[in-house]
């Protein structure tokens, strides 16, 4: 039944748009809430630290479904188990009300692990599967807006390009070589 979702578009569409939703409640606050400290969740921050987790665990269909078509499925297995452990991490953040001591060897090796994952995906997508160079080069570039650039309103910007992806995926229409759609699957 898991194999079966992680390979039906409308599924994979829907996920992103949470991972959308959960990036527009994480900047929202994030812009509008001074954060406590840099390892303390306090208040509201407690919802942000939530929504992150939700982000990344939304996040793992479509990683997949991408790695898939770039031709890079074990980097997105990858990706997809670091996406787990960052957020296994930062729900132990959460509950816990201040980061474990184990928080940055996690974290670090794990974003940088998505972060190059979804660089080559981006290559592998345009190269591939003829994605459109915009959509290619924006992929990495949303771990860039919504990490470094949070603070900024980077995650907006996030949650716009995975909203158009989604819409992408759900309707089959992630751009194929010379213009033509890629197949949707169920």
């Amino acid at each position: 039944m898991l194999k079966e979702a992680l390979e039906n578009n409308r599924f994979i569409a829907n996920s992103t748009m949470l991972a959308s939703a959960a990036m527009v409640v994480a900047g929202i606050i994030q812009i509008t809430d001074e954060q406590s400290s840099e390892s303390t969740a306090v208040g509201i921050e407690h919802v942000s630290l939530a929504a992150f987790s939700v982000m990344l665990i939304a996040l793992v269909p479509l990683v997949l479904h991408l790695g898939r078509r770039a031709g890079r499925e074990s980097l997105a297995k990858a990706a997809s188990v670091a996406m787990v452990a960052l957020s296994a991490i930062s729900v132990t953040s959460n509950i816990n009300g201040e980061d474990l001591a184990i928080f940055p060897a996690v974290a670090v090796p794990a974003n940088l692990v998505i972060l190059v994952t979804l660089v080559l995906i981006g290559v592998g997508l345009r190269r591939r599967a003829g994605v459109a160079l915009p959509i290619a080069i924006a992929l990495p570039l949303t771990w860039i807006l919504l990490l470094p650039l949070s603070a900024v309103g980077g995650g907006f910007l996030a949650a716009a390009v995975y909203a158009v992806i989604a819409y992408k995926v759900s309707n089959g229409t992630l751009e194929g070589e010379a213009g033509a759609a890629i197949p949707a699957t169920a």
